[in-house]
């Protein structure tokens, strides 16, 4: 399967059940989510549920002249966030892929889901292909991110990014929206950080799991075992636990060894949300993450989507049927 297909067969498999309603609690007590596994077929799926209501703070901030909303760094009286219904099938025992899928960096949907069924998106935030949020620029997207990290997208009322640099570099929309029709996507593209302060480090002090990305693989907040601060190591990372281009890392971190991490989980590989969490406290949130901290989520994915796995299966079943058919024929 080449790249182009498997890329194809990703995108058939992020697109998500919407269906727009009212909006969301501005206190999270709207939110909804879950998770079930299925294990009745030969592909075994985790099937994720939710509304896209956060289960937090989410008052509208950073988008002067919009409804609602208060001005940069000042707090509104609604929230922007509608409940959105998200129907996502995901591995519930992820493969590795033989190649990165690089699809993640500059899309602008849902590349992972948070475990309180808001979604996460990337860096990519501008109008054109892969313009990445500026974190030099007072007025870009980043100022209508609240204390926890999250925003609503609205239409008409963000302006156009500035060229798409890379890792804080000039992209991104400016924040100070006009008002204009609103999708209402709550969603992060910094650390969630009143979901990681709801649930807690654990008893190492390795942040806990935040959300699942879509081929299947956990998402867990900026620190590994031990409590160490996962960094990328094309940023100059060394040592034992340092995080890929994907923004990920691969070992085996079982529950139950002589060396336990309770609660962790039994994966091969995990994916790494980069930057601080906020103080909780300040808008917009503050501190933010650096442009070392870039992608902040994913940048690529390794694994492959319940989609393509299928595929794939169903391509190696069809090319060995042909193989025993064209052996018979020479009989």
């Amino acid at each position: 399967m080449s790249r182009g297909e498997r890329a194809l067969l990703l995108r058939l498999a992020l697109i998500p059940t919407l269906a727009h309603g009212t909006s969301c609690d501005p206190c999270g007590a709207s939110a909804s989510y879950t998770e079930t596994i299925d294990t009745s077929g030969t592909h075994h799926k985790r099937t994720i549920v939710s509304n896209g209501c956060p289960n937090h703070y989410n008052l509208c901030t950073g988008k002067s002249g919009a409804a609602g909303c208060g001005a940069i760094g000042e707090e509104g009286n609604a929230s922007q966030a509608r409940k959105i219904t998200y129907h996502m099938d995901i591995p519930a025992y992820p493969v590795l892929a033989t190649e990165n899928d690089a699809r993640p960096e500059c899309e602008k949907e849902t590349i992972a889901m948070s475990l309180n069924g808001v979604p996460i998106y990337s860096g990519a935030v501008g109008p054109s292909d892969c313009d990445i949020l500026d974190l030099d620029d007072a007025n870009a997207k980043w100022t209508s991110f609240d204390f926890c990290g999250g925003h609503a997208r609205c239409f008409g009322g963000e302006g156009g990014g500035k060229g798409g640099g890379k890792g804080g570099g000039k992209g991104g929309g400016k924040g100070g929206g006009k008002g204009g029709e609103c999708k209402g996507d709550y969603h992060y593209h910094f650390p969630p950080s009143c979901l990681e302060t709801q649930i807690g480090n654990l008893t190492d002090g390795h942040s806990p799991q935040i959300g699942w990305s879509l081929d299947g693989f956990p998402i867990y907040g900026r620190l590994g075992p031990g409590g160490v601060t996962m960094e990328h190591t094309a940023q100059g990372c060394t040592g034992t636990f340092c995080l890929d281009d994907c923004s990920g890392f691969e070992m085996e971190i079982p529950r139950r060894t002589s060396q336990e991490i309770p609660g962790l989980d039994e994966f091969k590989y995990r994916y790494y949300f980069n930057g601080p969490l906020s103080d909780l406290v300040s808008l917009p949130t503050n501190p933010k993450p650096s442009a070392s901290d870039y992608p902040f989520a994913m940048k690529c994915y390794r694994g492959f989507s319940l989609i393509a796995a299928v595929a794939i299966a169903a391509s190696a079943v069809a090319i060995l049927a042909a193989t025993v058919v064209a052996i018979l024929l020479l009989l």
